[in-house]
């Protein structure tokens, strides 16, 4: 009899410590790529089919634009995204200083009680707000965006009309900057508390501003504008930078420059002001911006697999509903998912599954300790069609929450 209190106590004991150990653990994929493309019409319209899961590409039901695994709020909403129309007329107020906050924060509440109506949702929620920065200085760098300096300063006029520019100038500046970080910070803040298990975030930040030829760093000032949103990095729970690219770039080698300085920053803004458990999911696609034509293998890869080998959590690849208006458009992007995108993507997700099995224990992931492009997973993919262990000799793990050691095998 004593044995068997004995055992009870225990198999109790064990099974708490158990509990207690893996309440301070996790476990998550080691890459994910999550599609974010508005191609349901393919299948309603045309009936053509994406396979996705074949290529362990995760995707809302029937490949909705909205829904399980990711959502993408396009300005104005959530709630009421004050901006300027291209006729010149103001919506919601037109600066962040005169949007109705009240009404904002009302409408913010319900437009994701209706666009993500699972209360445990446990997606991506992104919120894409581009008409204007939230540095104030920033918005003088693009012709469309100095309306926002313009307006914001006529404001600060009107309430002190006998001050000079340079004070005017100084106050636009500063109204401007607290309203946007109270519009921005608040609409996560809501977001958060109303579905708390989404990775909610901004689309494009951090940004990196990095459009000359082989910059593969971020310059100072940018640096310096993208600190003084640290307070919108701590509130976010998933960092969305965008690492789209041009054909204008001359070679393959500069665009892979050019997602390395965003994602370079990404890396750094996420050390300073994230926590360990805040994501970062590189919004890519797999179109040049100027003209619509599908990526080469090569720039896949510099998307793509570089995001893994940054240490990026996954990519969301996003396409617009312009490319998807008839049969032909469909079975363009059908063929090319197949034979050239899909492919790849699995190649990326099954070399990161393994490398993290064998180099971290299941408990890392791995990070390519060099940006050296002829090594690590870019040379894989070019080259090798099997995973053999030298092949992750270019990589390190970093470990999940409760794994500590250069293996990620030790307990923390």
């Amino acid at each position: 009899m004593i044995n068997m209190y004995e055992t009870l106590i225990f198999a109790v004991f064990y099974i708490s410590i158990l509990f207690l150990f893996s309440s301070r653990s996790e476990t998550r994929q080691a890459f994910v790529a999550t599609w974010n493309v508005p191609s349901e019409v393919c299948s309603q319209k045309f009936n053509i089919e994406f396979d996705l899961k074949q290529f362990r590409i995760d995707s809302n039901k029937n490949t909705s634009f909205m829904g399980e695994e990711v959502v993408l709020f396009y300005e104005p909403l959530p709630g009421l995204y004050p901006k300027y129309l291209s006729n010149g007329s103001a919506l919601n107020g037109g600066i962040p200083q005169r949007v109705p906050f009240d009404h904002h924060f009302q409408k913010v509440a319900n437009d994701i009680d209706v666009l993500v109506p699972a209360k445990d949702f446990l997606g991506k929620g992104v919120i894409d707000w581009e008409s204007w920065r939230p540095i104030f200085e920033r918005n003088t760098y693009e012709p469309d965006k100095l309306i926002y300096i313009n307006e914001s300063k006529k404001l600060a006029k009107s309430l002190y009309p006998a001050w000079n520019s340079t004070m005017i100038g100084k106050m636009a500046e500063i109204m401007f900057e607290e309203s946007a970080r109270k519009l921005m910070e608040k609409t996560l803040m809501i977001a958060r508390d109303l579905r708390p298990r989404g990775s909610w975030g901004f689309y494009g930040f951090p940004r990196c501003f990095n459009y000359e030829k082989d910059e593969d760093k971020c310059s100072k000032e940018t640096m310096k504008f993208n600190d003084q949103l640290s307070w919108l990095f701590r509130a976010s729970k998933s960092l969305y930078p965008s690492i789209y690219l041009s054909s204008k770039f001359p070679s393959p080698s500069s665009r892979q420059k050019r997602v390395q300085g965003i994602l370079n920053e990404t890396l750094r803004v996420h050390s300073r002001f994230s926590t360990s458990n805040t994501r970062m999911h590189a919004y890519s696609t797999y179109r040049y911006t100027d003209n619509d034509m599908f990526y080469s293998q090569e720039d896949l890869i510099n998307s793509i697999g570089q995001s893994f080998d940054a240490g990026m959590d996954g990519v969301i690849l996003w396409d617009s509903s312009k490319n998807f208006k008839s049969r032909a458009d469909c079975q363009n992007v059908k063929d090319y998912l197949q034979f050239s995108l899909g492919p790849l993507v699995k190649k990326v997700i099954d070399f990161a599954e393994k490398c993290g099995a064998a180099l971290c224990s299941g408990h890392g992931k791995c990070v390519r300790n060099s940006w050296v492009k002829s090594t690590g997973l870019q040379l894989f993919l070019a080259h090798s069609v099997h995973v053999h262990v030298y092949d992750f000799e270019n990589y390190e793990c970093k470990c999940y929450k409760g794994w500590l050691g250069t293996q990620c095998n030790q307990p923390s």
